[in-house]
């Protein structure tokens, strides 16, 4: 079993296209014929196994082990650094030797490349691609009305409603709405936070927000399918008040479901901004502050309502997408693998997902 949804769909498109998935499992990988590939997606999966900071060290070897058997490495950029910063100096360390060995980068915005070799530069050796980042549940958006939504959730509210979803971390900055909302002259507006918190410190602050601001409602716990549909369904934009983005799952499904994107000028959203036009994604400078808010609403009063301008790629585009790649990185050397003749096996690094 794939530990996360985005693994289990994107893998099962891929064993489809011929090649056979392993996850990677420390003790046993090296006691087998070596992968082609090693596909990694979070790296501090790899440099936080327990104990640290010797399990990351052990990884580490184990990498280098099959680089020198032949096996390529391939890792997906989802963030430049960890969110919650380093563990410690030994990790960021092993970071960046892990990178040093990393034959192939799967980039979600085109526009990335810079900033991450600027922040990774172990990675500046490696190729590059582009694949867009698949959505592995999508809302089902338009299977009620706006105003349906609104009263399942209790909102009374005539005006713009703002949503902020997904896991609830301190980076992505949801306890920002409090501080504005509570200095916003304006009651005619309604922001939703939905979505599992990471610690119970910030839980219990975002209760106590919305305890003291009938404005804001929070919705604490794992999200349902049903849940998130009519959450978008009941809003009139998705906001991303990150103080950290490079890319976002949320801001595609954000769009992908007809609904507007508000966010800093950072990571994936000027890339977005640029695709689907300033109609559909706004951009502040800075922090998610008194006036970054005031100018959002302002512009989401002033633009018209259309259909969403995104076309979310199909999980076999993906798919395809991704094996293309591994055939190259497989192929540099002018080496001929089991990764370019009939069944292929792949292994990858199991992971969790970030929604």
């Amino acid at each position: 079993m794939w530990s996360t949804d985005y693994t289990r769909e994107l893998y099962e498109a891929i064993d489809r296209d011929g090649i056979s998935m392993a996850p990677v499992r420390r003790a046993g990988c090296l006691a087998r014929r070596a992968p082609d590939v090693v596909h990694i997606h979070w790296t501090p999966l790899l440099t936080r196994t327990w104990p640290m900071p010797v399990g990351g060290l052990l990884w580490l070897l184990v990498l280098v082990i099959l680089k020198m058997r032949g096996t390529k490495i391939v890792h997906t950029a989802h963030n430049i650094r960890p969110h919650e910063g380093w563990a410690s100096e030994t990790e960021r360390r092993v970071q960046t030797w892990i990178d040093g060995l990393v034959d192939g980068v799967v980039l979600h915005t085109p526009s990335a490349h810079d900033e991450l070799v600027a922040g990774r530069p172990g990675l500046r050796n490696a190729a590059f691609r582009f694949v867009p980042l698949g959505l592995a549940n999508p809302a089902a958006v338009g299977s009620i009305s706006r105003a349906e939504a609104r009263r399942r959730i209790g909102i009374r509210s005539s005006g713009p409603v703002l949503l902020a979803f997904g896991s609830i971390r301190r980076y992505k900055g949801f306890h920002a709405f409090g501080s504005v909302l509570r200095r916003l002259p304006t009651e005619d507006v309604q922001v939703l936070i939905a979505g599992q918190p990471w610690d119970t410190d910030l839980a219990s602050q975002l209760k106590g927000q919305a305890a003291a601001d009938p404005r804001l409602t929070v919705c604490l716990g794992r999200l349902e399918d049903d849940d998130l549909a009519t959450l978008i369904s009941a809003s009139d934009a998705v906001v991303l008040p990150y103080a950290d983005v490079h890319s976002s799952g949320v801001a595609v499904l954000a769009l992908a479901s007809g609904r507007p994107l508000i966010g800093a000028a950072r990571g994936m959203i000027p890339w977005l901004r640029d695709l689907h036009g300033a109609e559909w994604v706004h951009t502040y400078e800075g922090t998610f502050d008194d006036r970054a808010f005031q100018d959002s609403l302002r512009w989401l009063e002033g633009r018209s309502d259309g259909s969403s301008p995104v076309r979310q790629p199909s999980w076999t585009e993906i798919a395809d997408a991704t094996v293309d790649f591994y055939r190259e990185i497989v192929g540099r050397n002018g080496e001929t693998s089991q990764a370019t003749r009939g069944r292929r096996r792949i292994s990858l690094r199991r992971h969790r997902t970030d929604r």
